[in-house]
């Protein structure tokens, strides 16, 4: 019986990890958005400069745009 209560449970948390797509909490330095905060996501900065921060591909640097740690 503790068996199949183990088993059970290790199936509802493999199907709620699954299902609900929870990879981890929000990034903190992005919000989740999984935009670079240097440049708001577009990969440029002043005068179409390359963002230094993402070295402009527009992705945090923190969760490398997935908005998730």
């Amino acid at each position: 019986m503790k068996k199949r209560l183990v088993f059970v449970s290790i199936l509802m948390v493999l199907f709620l990890t699954i299902f609900t797509g929870c990879s981890g909490p929000k990034c903190g330095k992005c919000g989740g958005t999984g935009d670079c905060t240097n440049c708001n996501g577009t990969g440029k900065i002043i005068m179409n400069n390359k963002c230094y921060v993402c070295s402009g591909d527009g992705k945090c640097d923190i969760c490398s745009g997935t908005g998730r740690l």
